[in-house]
């Protein structure tokens, strides 16, 4: 008999992957939708970086994961990992060593070790290292 305590363990990981694409999607919109507003009301002179771009296509990329629930976990989890990675890194080159882009580095590591294990983890410092020493 199963009293419900033997559950699979990644199940735990997989709802958080999903709440997590979830909530980056809503955020990611508001902060999408403010860039966009910025760049009409300024003529675009401040998003002409190619950075901005970039984090547009990671950006969708999680939207793509979240309205694609038939990806395996593997891939929804290197997806996000990677999204989150190349957002952080076009923030860093467009904004510099700014608390934001630094913080969503460190969310990066964070992502990578917990849905992906740790050689993703050490992965991720060593490019998070880099993206910050360049």
């Amino acid at each position: 008999m199963d009293d419900g305590t033997s559950r699979d363990p990644r199940s735990w990981r997989e709802q958080l992957l999903f709440s997590l694409t979830h909530w980056s999607v809503i955020f990611g919109g508001v902060i999408a939708l403010g860039v966009a507003i910025r760049a009409f009301a300024s003529n675009f002179l401040d998003v002409r970086h190619p950075a901005f771009a970039i984090m547009f296509a990671a950006y969708g990329a999680i939207v793509g994961l979240r309205f694609l629930p038939g990806l395996s976990y593997r891939t929804r989890a290197v997806t996000l990992s990677g999204a989150c990675f190349v957002a952080a890194a076009s923030a860093v080159l467009v904004r510099g060593l700014a608390t934001a882009p630094v913080l969503l580095l460190a969310l990066t590591v964070l992502i990578a070790a917990l849905f992906l294990g740790r050689a993703a983890m050490i992965g991720s410092l060593i490019l998070a290292g880099a993206t910050v020493a360049i």
